[in-house]
């Protein structure tokens, strides 16, 4: 469910850049490119916000890389051991022989008076890092908050237009009769078989409405207002509902507050439904007044205008309004008198380009690349462990430790049966223990640990930090490292012996054992003498 979350998120991102970019340019584009063109286009950027699954392009113009968070398993310290005492009396055996520790805390300095005073701003630092871990694991580890408030905004932003919805039908209904009149029927019927409408359609009158709307996704009802008006103005009005009834324009407006739905936190979503709704009608007018002369041009407005006249706006998101509003109805007036010739014959690049920038020109790093091994996208470790040398690097402070800290003694065969029980484990990017799961360079970094060696965190810096050795000398318990195209390291296994080796390979299939060249080898490091 974290997964859906973040895609929903990231790919919304994604999209509504693209939105943004439309909203810009759209005067620009209006220029060149017809209405229906640009309906088009706003259809193609509704199914990218649904649909966030799309191939991902090898290479990007950019790559926005998401910031990544290591997994830990956290054991939370009660506040009341956090004091000062305890901590010193939890830390005493890491404090140099130099240093005296008193019961209730305090320091005497015999010497080295400054390590020491390093060594009292560490304890504060881990008071610090056990809160960030607590942090971490809630909102990073689990995204269960998280993941709890985005669902309940989906199901309250759909159930509020649902019911508004509901609502306002109920009401209308109670002021809306059938359409007797014949010749208003035959009207209709007539513009049913020159448009190819082929749809069971019911038409009623309504008193509290100031122009013609269109209800129902399997059932159309048009529902016209009860004013009187020439036969040529319910000409007009008839044809703009009846396409708007072959576009199946009803359908995409519930797929609209689908996608309302699902990206409710995402304020240019808001903008991109009237970026909809604008080219929805300006589309459906360019049909209605395809290869019109002037005198119709100017007689359809007419018919826009009376509907203001009468109109008491209604906001809906579910039906199809012939007036829309008064700066929507200035743009469509603009776009009608406008009879200059527009391309739509560029309308498959553009969709197919809409497509291609969402995945090529603009990208996150997909979640099993190698590209998230780069160490710019990669978050200090949370320190859980009790070990004062991980809190800081080596150049802040160096504690001496005895030799019952150094690595024990061990055959290589119980190193290998050891890392074997590993195998199947679960792939979490970002993880690096059992209860987490691991990725690739958290494995090795865990397996190792476990024999007191410690390893950086990511395989290009375990790589860099390791002696490499060459492929006649490999022996058990070295490190293997694989690269990508660009010959960067961003893969490490451990040799098991017999051309085999045991890795995090993937979401997939998590911990598992290959062959060493299952992929071409890169290097070869040694950490184990």
């Amino acid at each position: 469910m974290n997964s859906l979350l973040l895609t929903y998120m990231n790919n919304g991102i994604l999209v509504s850049i693209l939105v943004l970019l439309l909203f810009l340019f759209q005067k620009i584009l209006k220029r060149y490119l017809s209405n229906i063109c640009l309906y088009l286009c706003c259809i193609v950027l509704l199914l990218a916000y649904l649909i966030p699954y799309r191939p991902f392009a090898k290479n990007s113009l950019f790559t926005i890389m998401t910031p990544r968070v290591n997994k830990v398993s956290l054991e939370l310290v009660k506040l009341t051991d956090l004091s000062d005492s305890n901590l010193y009396t939890a830390y005493s055996s890491e404090i140099p022989s130099s240093i005296d520790v008193t019961k209730d805390g305090s320091k005497t300095l015999v010497t080295a008076t400054y390590e020491a005073f390093k060594l009292h701003i560490l304890i504060y630092k881990q008071k610090l890092s056990q809160l960030f871990s607590f942090l971490s694991t809630s909102l990073y580890n689990n995204h269960f908050l998280l993941y709890v408030i985005w669902t309940f905004g989906v199901f309250i932003t759909f159930s509020y237009h649902v019911i508004k919805h509901y609502r306002f039908c109920k009401t209308i209904k109670r002021f809306t009769k059938p359409l007797v009149d014949q010749s208003k029927l035959e009207l209709l019927h007539k513009n049913q078989q020159q448009l190819n409408v082929y749809a069971s359609i019911t038409c009623s009158v309504c008193s509290s409405i100031g122009s013609p709307i269109t209800l129902g996704l399997l059932h159309p009802v048009i529902i016209l207002p009860s004013y009187s008006y020439t036969a040529e103005e319910l000409d007009y009005m008839l044809r703009h509902e009846l396409i708007h009834i072959k576009r199946k324009d009803i359908l995409m407006q519930w797929l609209l507050l689908i996608c309302l739905s699902f990206h409710w936190w995402n304020p240019i979503i808001y903008l991109f439904i009237r970026l909809w709704k604008d080219f929805c009608e300006s589309s459906c007018d360019s049909i209605v007044l395809n290869q019109a002369s002037p005198t119709e041009r100017m007689a359809y407005s007419k018919v826009l205008l009376k509907t203001a006249l009468h109109q008491n706006q209604i906001q809906q998101l579910l039906f199809i309004n012939f007036y829309g509003g008064k700066k929507r109805m200035k743009n469509r007036l603009q776009s009608i008198l406008d009879t200059k010739h527009k391309k739509t014959s560029i309308l498959t690049i553009m969709a197919l380009a809409l497509i291609l920038c969402t995945t090529s020109i603009f990208s996150f790093a997909k979640e099993n690349t190698l590209n998230k091994e780069d160490p710019n996208n990669i978050a200090d470790q949370v320190v859980t462990s009790t070990d004062l040398s991980t809190v800081v690097s080596k150049k802040d402070i160096t504690i001496e430790t005895s030799t019952e800290d150094k690595p024990t003694a061990f055959s290589m065969q119980d190193f290998i049966e050891d890392v074997k029980t590993y195998e199947g484990a679960s792939y979490e990017w970002g993880g690096n223990t059992p209860e987490t799961g691991f990725d690739t360079s958290g494995f090795t970094q865990y397996i190792y640990s476990l024999y007191g060696y410690t390893l950086p965190r990511t395989s290009r810096e375990q790589h860099n930090s390791i002696p490499s050795i060459d492929r006649a000398d490999l022996k058990t318990g070295d490190l293997v490292f694989y690269a990508n195209e660009e010959q960067e390291v961003g893969h490490v296994a451990i040799y098991l012996g017999d051309n085999q080796v045991i890795h995090a390979a993937n979401p997939k299939v998590g911990v598992k054992i290959s062959s060493i060249d299952y992929r071409p080898v890169y290097s070869i490091g040694r950490v184990i003498p």
